[in-house]
Parts: structure tokens; sequence; C-alpha cells
């Protein structure tokens, strides 16, 4: 199985600190929706790798999900992830804004990294409608991702939360060659972009 041994190189480092068990579940769930599952827990479970059968499958998922341990160490797989992706860059391009949610009542802080025309997600917090554009989440947010990614890399990020990024965050001014971002982004951007 390619798309398992490619699963099990990419996450190796990130997932380490995690349990063997719980390692193999988190692949074999990635696996299933690689292969067409939708993000429901009887999709996933039905698509799962091996021989058992499809309720022992769904079960396993379901055990999956509802493990305590395992949504504790959802930031610590993120962290790891981040930093796994970002580590060798020079240059991070991050879009960080806030989008609607299916259910009115909540959206979600999403921080994208920007590569090659491509957009790919590296945080999300799904947050409570009344507490869209709350300073003290931002802040949360921008701590969470400003602590895995590459200190050495110049990051930009979109317009949309920057008078609280810069508020935040002016170490990461200190990074920054202003020209080279303007005229790398002003082909592509326009006046979307803030640079910090």
């Amino acid at each position: 199985m390619p798309a398992y041994q490619v699963c099990q190189n990419f996450f190796r480092d990130t997932l380490a600190p995690f349990h063997k068990y719980r390692q193999n579940a988190l692949l074999d769930a990635t696996l299933a929706l690689i292969n067409g599952a939708s993000p429901t827990l009887t999709s996933i479970g039905r698509y799962l790798p091996g021989a058992a059968q499809v309720k022992n499958k769904i079960k396993r998922v379901d055990h999956l999900l509802d493990n305590e341990s395992l949504h504790c160490d959802i930031p610590l797989i993120f962290k790891g992830i981040i930093n796994m992706l970002t580590q060798k860059l020079s240059l991070c391009v991050i879009a960080v804004d806030w989008s609607g949610y299916p259910p009115q009542e909540y959206h979600v802080l999403r921080a994208s990294l920007l590569c090659d025309g491509r957009s790919l997600p590296l945080l999300s917090w799904i947050v409570p409608s009344e507490k869209q554009q709350n300073s003290q989440i931002q802040k949360a947010f921008l701590d969470a991702l400003a602590g895995p990614v590459n200190p050495k890399a110049r990051v930009i990020s979109y317009l949309a939360l920057a008078e609280n990024i810069l508020r935040h965050s002016p170490l990461i001014l200190r990074r920054t060659v202003l020209s080279t971002v303007l005229n790398h982004f002003a082909r592509t951007y326009r006046s979307m972009v803030l640079v910090y």
C-alpha cells in the first residue's frame, strides 16, 4: 500500500510521541479519507483498510473519535505538522482569516500556508459566532501558530487580521525584507497582503 507508506513517512516525526495504536488508527483513518471516504464516522469506518467486519471498523473509528487523550493531543499534532511543513522554508506566506461554518452559530479561524498556487491548512479553530473577531481568541490563535513556525522564516499574512497581528507580534516585523515581499506579491495579491 504505497499511500499508507507515504502517510507513515510523512507523519513519522509528528506522531512519534504518541502511542503506536493511536498512530495506526490515525493513519488508517487518513488512508480511508484518501481513498474516498467522506468525513463522517460511518464513511471512514467503511473505508478503513483491513479484513475486519464493517461494524467493527466503524466501532474502531468511534473509539478513536471519542478518545479524550487524542483530543488533548490535537494541538501537539498540529504543532508538529506546522513545524514539519515550515522548518525548511525561508519565506512563509500564511493566510489567516475567519470563515463561516455550516451551522451559523460557529465560525472557523484558519491559517493556511500558500504554496504554488494552493492553500494548505495549517491550523483551524472552531469558535462560537459571538466570539468572532475577539482579540483574545485571535491572540491565542497567533500564539499557537507562531510557536512552531520556523523562527528564521520571513512571514507574510493576508490583511484580514493585520491590525491584531501587528499589535500582537511586533517581533515578526524584524524578519521582513519589505521590498522583496512587496515586489513578489504586488503581481498576485495586490493590496490584500500585509507584510510583517
